[in-house]
């Protein structure tokens, strides 16, 4: 990746400057704001990520496993579960993090899931003004570009069909794909776009997964907002294998502002980069893993949750359609023997209970550390330190009902217009 030429400055580091936005981390969110803030050609941003251009296999879904062992590509965390994980080994929940440009839309699933939109209607009920449904639409709209399919309704009217990220429905489909969406029609939850106005049904909707991928490939926001495209601009600078030690802060008090950041490069020297007008935040101690605290079923109300929805699954599996139905439910014979199930009879919600608390995850949703509210205001600057702002998962008020790629990359193209409209950035995505 291209870097601009270095000049030195006091206390053994170098100074670049001239760049009015500086973005830390090239993931889900700093890719798509790095993408169209430099869509206009006045305005100078730096893009620094810690991990480097994705490999090749990046692009291949069914390499997700590979890349999540990879310490060249995740960050590899782990957390602890809190009343949950019974099960798991030592009791550590996996935290794979996406290290590479792209973030951890380079390594996940690819399951893109918007949330349902009084996920987003509670936001601003939370004070999230400007984070309604009707606010965040026109984002996820824009970003979409929603390939033709014959397997899955489409609610065309409320779906992006010319945005940089692909999604789509894996072809050729699994036929037990197929059958999960009539199973679930006969235990009563209708075929619809849980992307669109189905997701509005009070029953839910059923459908094949949607996944951001283009012709089969995984569409990262890497693949959709930079290569080839935003990478090659003059006025964008995209710095790799560059981990950011510290925000560099003058004044104090109120009046602190964030003048720029110091970065370690590949190389092992320090230096540092200015910024004009803004910066989209790192860890004080990046060299140190953070402590992640999942505190799951810390609320009892939660198990009654997991144990509805385990219960509604198990209803469509017994409505399986066809002469090939599903065999019993695999239970771990440690925890059939404490409650004394026997196969074919109707699990306890105790038997439930414990199942979740021995093997339930979040599939690492890490979100809501950073809340509007809280830490930023709705448009995202972050309280008590001028030109800072933080535009990823963190912001959110609550994690919505889903897969949270989709939302993350969402509240990368948010920013773009709240930054923008803030400073007079051109964007194309303007007015659309």
């Amino acid at each position: 990746m291209k870097q601009r030429e270095m000049k030195h400055c006091g206390g053994g580091t170098e100074m670049q400057n001239g760049f009015d936005f500086v973005i830390v981390g090239g993931g889900s969110a700093g890719a798509a704001l790095a993408a169209r803030l430099s869509e206009d050609p006045n305005v100078n941003v730096a893009l620094i990520e810690a991990g480097d251009r994705p490999p090749e296999r990046e692009q291949m879904p069914v390499a997700c496993a590979s890349l999540q062992l990879d310490t060249e590509t995740d960050w590899m965390f782990t957390g602890d579960p809190g009343k949950g994980g019974l099960g798991f080994k030592n009791r550590r929940m996996p935290v794979p993090r996406g290290k590479m440009l792209g973030g951890s839309s380079g390594i996940n699933y690819m399951v893109f899931v918007r949330g349902h939109p009084g996920d987003f209607d509670n936001w601003e009920r939370l004070g999230a003004d400007g984070w309604s449904y009707d606010d965040v639409l026109p984002c996820f709209k824009r970003m979409e570009e929603v390939s033709e399919t014959n397997e899955a309704v489409i609610s065309r009217e409320v779906r992006g069909n010319a945005g940089p990220v692909g999604v789509g429905i894996r072809s050729p489909v699994i036929p037990a794909s197929r059958d999960f969406v009539k199973a679930a029609g006969t235990a009563g939850i209708p075929e619809g776009d849980y992307n669109g106005s189905g997701r509005h049904n009070l029953g839910g909707v059923a459908s094949l997964v949607q996944t951001n991928t283009r012709h089969g490939k995984r569409s990262s926001t890497f693949h959709a907002y930079l290569e080839n495209n935003a990478e090659l601009r003059p006025n964008l600078t995209i710095i790799t294998q560059a981990q950011v030690q510290r925000l560099v802060l003058e004044g104090e008090g109120d009046s602190l502002i964030a003048t720029g950041v110091e970065y370690r490069d590949d190389s092992g020297s320090i230096r540092s980069i200015a910024a004009s007008r803004e910066l989209v935040i790192a860890s004080a101690d990046p060299s140190v893993p953070p402590v992640i605290n999942f505190n799951y079923f810390s609320d009892p109300y939660d198990l009654k949750v997991i144990v509805a929805i385990m219960r509604r699954v198990l209803e469509i599996a017994a409505a399986w359609p066809g002469e090939k139905k599903l065999g019993n439910w695999l239970i771990p014979p440690m925890l059939a023997k404490i409650h004394g199930f026997v196969e074919g009879e109707e699990p306890s919600d105790a038997l439930l209970e414990n199942h979740a608390l021995h093997f339930a995850q979040t599939i690492y949703h890490l979100s809501c550390t950073c809340r509007i509210g809280s830490v930023v205001d709705p448009k995202l600057r972050v309280f008590g330190v001028k030109n800072l702002r933080v535009a990823d998962a963190s912001i959110m008020p609550e994690i919505p009902s889903g897969n949270i790629n989709a939302p993350s990359i969402m509240i990368g193209e948010r920013a773009a217009e709240l930054i923008g409209s803030d400073h007079g950035v051109r964007m194309v995505c303007q007015g659309n």
